[in-house]
């Protein structure tokens, strides 16, 4: 079988956050609504959790996904209910000494405790799949597990692969000097910008290290200067300890000198970096004028990070939600006395292009063909898509298989798109909905072999029979 390639399920989540965040999706969306404000360093690792799953269930039982079936509308009902009891009963998986710097997502723990979207599978009768990923995906985010299987799942319990991304927690790791120094340094430019904003920054700064017993790193510097005891003070919050570990914590300690960035360099810096013309910013498709061009200035001062963007051509909805996304990304640069500018400039790319339309329709052509097919043998299937702006569907064509073959598999594919390649869009009374459009001319066409049913079911019984010798053989 093909894998799916990560680049077709990186289409439907935004960029990893920053490593501190709770979730790659919504970053700490949940406990910001929940306390009005990020969560601090005395914030139990739990407590996060158990608050980003409570606000995930709520949202996705919220959302309208027309088009379900009454099973996948049951199935998907039953897994929220599950996971409302993950939630209450409060045991997460936790870390060990991984390499992975930061939060992290585990699907399971060396107890066999499972992340929330490893536990909807394995509730909804599939442990074999929860192991299988498990096995080859452990530290991985949703959109970065490569198997069909998963986007199979997902669509048949009622659940796209957006809303997974959304549910999936990252866990903290035990702390170590290699972990600490790497935070150090990937959390210097955040700090130099908290305190930046009333402390001019020197070109350094030298600071001490001790990794204690009960996890924290605490940092201290002999400079008296005050960002120097700015950035001392802050640097303290980066290992805070206090997660679920598989082992024991050993302490440390060492002495860096940290190079500061200039914050007008950082602020150019991330404004180059923004995705705002990818997937990722998940602005578009959205009705009116389709968007090829993006103009954007970012200004820092009194009120922190502001956005202007332009559109061409004009599209005020994308150009609202863009200012959002621009000014959300950078948060931390909050208000101070700095006067900041930078401007930026995009081309954007359509959303139905043509080489990632035809992997995930290779995806879904596999996933449907074998349920309609009475054959007693596979078959090659070629499948012809034609998608024209502003079509309220695909023009699909079959080469293979009869015409009771055809008038099954079309309705199947148009119902997967539509589902699938949708976007999350948010109505003006504030709820969200998936909102479809085709924003360009693509043609594609995709080649498979169609199993027969008997062919599927004995494949999918041999994988789930090796999946338990292997884990009998772990206990």
């Amino acid at each position: 079988m093909t894998p799916l390639v990560p680049a077709l399920l990186a289409l439907h989540v935004a960029a990893a956050p920053p490593s501190d965040a709770i979730n790659a999706v919504l970053g700490d969306a949940s406990w910001i609504a929940a306390y009005g404000t990020a969560p601090g360093s005395e914030v139990p690792s739990e407590a996060r959790i158990a608050t980003h799953l409570a606000y995930v269930e709520a949202r996705l039982r919220a959302s309208d996904r027309p088009g379900l079936s009454e099973a996948q509308g049951r199935a998907r009902a039953r897994l929220l209910d599950a996971l409302a009891a993950y939630r209450a009963r409060g045991v997460f998986p936790r870390r060990g000494e991984d390499g992975y710097a930061g939060r992290r997502p585990r699907f399971s723990d060396d107890r066999g405790v499972r992340c929330a979207v490893g536990h909807l599978i394995a509730e909804s009768g599939d442990p074999a799949l929860a192991a299988e990923i498990n096995a080859r995906f452990e530290y991985a985010y949703v959109e970065e597990i490569a198997m069909p299987e998963l986007l199979a799942w997902a669509t048949a319990h009622g659940f796209t692969i957006d809303e997974l991304a959304m549910i999936q927690p990252s866990y903290e790791a035990p702390p170590t000097e290699a972990s600490t120094r790497r935070a150090l340094g990937a959390s210097a430019d955040a700090i130099t910008l908290r305190c930046a904003r009333e402390h001019r920054p020197p070109a350094s700064v030298v600071v001490h290290v001790a990794g204690l017993r009960d996890g924290r790193a605490e940092v201290t510097t002999r400079s008296m200067d005050p960002f120097s005891v700015c950035f001392a003070e802050a640097a303290s919050g980066v290992e805070r300890g206090g997660g679920a570990y598989d082992g024991p914590i050993s302490t440390y300690s060492f002495d860096a000198r940290i190079r500061i960035r200039d914050p007008q360099q950082i602020l150019e810096a991330r404004v180059r970096a923004l995705e705002i013309t990818s997937h990722g910013a998940r602005c578009w498709p959205r009705p009116g004028p389709v968007v090829r061009d993006v103009r954007f200035e970012v200004t820092v001062g009194g009120e922190g990070a502001r956005a202007k963007v332009s559109t061409g051509p004009v599209n005020d909805e994308v150009a609202a939600c863009l200012s959002t996304y621009i000014q959300e990304a950078l948060r931390d640069f909050g208000a101070g006395t700095w006067r900041l500018r930078a401007q930026g400039h995009r081309a954007v790319t359509p959303y139905f292009e043509a080489g990632w339309f035809a992997q995930a329709l290779e995806q879904m052509v596999r996933s449907d063909a074998t349920e309609c097919s009475e054959a007693q043998a596979a078959f090659p299937l070629e499948v012809g898509a034609v998608a024209k702006k502003d079509a309220d569907g695909i023009e699909f064509s079959f080469r293979g298989g009869d015409e009771a073959f055809a008038r099954c598999l079309e309705p199947k594919l148009q119902a997967r798109v539509r589902s699938d390649l949708g976007v999350s869009r948010q109505r003006p009374d504030g709820t969200w909905a998936r909102y479809f459009r085709i924003d360009a001319d693509v043609k594609v066409k995709v080649r498979v072999e169609v199993e027969t049913r008997a062919e599927r079911a004995r494949r999918e019984k041999a994988m789930r029979e090796e999946l338990e010798r292997q884990i009998d053989g772990m206990h």
